[in-house]
């Protein structure tokens, strides 16, 4: 009889291994092989290759993560039972699989097409929160609360992406409009406010409340493209209506600057198009690396402190994991490859990191037909 091992065996002999590529294995060569598909979001206006690279660095923090106990499987937190560890040698298979819309890999997950999705943590945390088949497997320590300077450093930049807006080049005026309005919501406190209105609520299991959008009727609005592919950031209420995060930060930046802003409603892979055509002035991009979009507005002389201060209370193991990491990627420039030509990107005003979800019932031991 041939068996499958249980998803969460897989998870907890490969946490380094949390997103990797196609074709890398774990395990010896005479071992018995076993598949694990990974769903991701497709990456817009990036190659392959360097998809590839973002997933090899991610494999390498995890791992270090890992070993320090900063992360921790289901397993763990006592979520789910133990699984009795199988009496054979075992090769796990990564297999990285694209989707272009959320709800797509959600229906993937379930009918058992992909064993797990990785997905940004506040999406996980909020999608299991409403959903008891879905959990999250792997867990990271509160980046807040951990002393350990590696890992305030990857989960805060190294692992983590940056939200913003992105606008055409002949669009500077208002990108630097709304860079203004994000800095006021920033340091006033209010963006922390509509973090815990809008997202901590929605984890917690409230209803993501309707935003009200000002309506002045001037004539100079601003039209921005909303997706609902992110819940609860970028997220539509069963009637149609945009709501969550994005909305309730878009609502105060309209009264910041006093303009209108329209919602537009447009598919996640249309919304580069949507911005090329003049459908919309602005669009929800996230971006690839907030540690390369830090280091992009720096001087050399601030690139070097930043990088200095952290590394020299790290470990020797982790300095070898963080100049492994910069060997797969030049962090510098690194954030502009997800961009289209011609367009530009307003300050980051959220920033999160990736956590895989998977399906309860895969957590189960399984007999499959000789």
């Amino acid at each position: 009889m041939k068996r499958r091992i249980s998803l969460l065996l897989a998870l907890m002999l490969t946490m380094s291994l949390t997103l990797s590529c196609a074709g890398e294995g774990l395990g010896e060569p005479d071992a018995v092989t076993y598949v694990v598909r990974v769903g991701t979001l497709t990456m817009l206006n990036m190659s392959g290759e360097e998809a590839a690279g973002l997933f090899a660095a991610r494999r390498l923090i995890n791992g270090q993560l890992a070993r320090e106990g900063l992360q921790h499987t289901a397993f763990d937190g006592g979520d789910v039972d133990r699984n009795p560890i199988l009496d054979e040698k075992i090769r796990i298979v990564y297999e990285t699989v694209c989707y272009d819309s959320l709800d797509a890999m959600l229906m993937a997950l379930n009918a058992g097409e992909i064993d797990i999705m990785s997905i940004y943590s506040t999406t996980a945390a909020y999608l299991c929160a409403n959903n008891s088949q879905l959990m999250c497997s792997v867990v990271y320590q509160d980046v807040e609360e951990t002393e350990s300077a590696f890992a305030r450093f990857v989960l805060s930049s190294a692992l983590a992406n940056d939200f913003a807006f992105m606008l055409m080049e002949k669009n500077e005026a208002l990108r630097d409009e709304l860079n203004g309005a994000i800095s006021q919501i920033r340091s006033d406190g209010t963006l922390d406010q509509l973090v815990t209105d809008h997202i901590d609520a929605a984890i917690a299991g409230m209803d993501i409340a309707p935003v009200e959008m000002p309506a002045s009727g001037g004539p100079d609005k601003i039209r921005v493209a909303v997706t609902g592919s992110l819940p609860p950031m970028d997220y539509i209420s069963p009637d149609g209506s945009p709501a969550g995060f994005n909305t309730a930060l878009l609502s105060e930046i309209s009264r910041r600057i006093g303009r209108d802003i329209e919602l537009v409603q447009v598919d996640s892979l249309g919304r580069a198009a949507a911005l090329a055509s003049g459908t919309v002035d602005a669009v929800f991009w996230t971006r690839t690396s907030a540690l390369s979009n830090q280091l992009d507005a720096m001087t050399q002389e601030e690139k070097d402190a930043f990088i200095s201060a952290p590394r020299s209370q790290f470990t020797d193991e982790e300095k070898e994991v963080v100049d492994q990491i910069s060997r797969i990627i030049d962090f510098f420039g690194y954030g502009l490859k997800d961009m289209p030509e011609g367009t530009i990107i307003t300050d980051a005003y959220f920033s999160d990191y990736f956590a895989p979800v998977v399906h309860r019932d895969s957590f189960a031991p399984s007999v499959a037909a000789p």
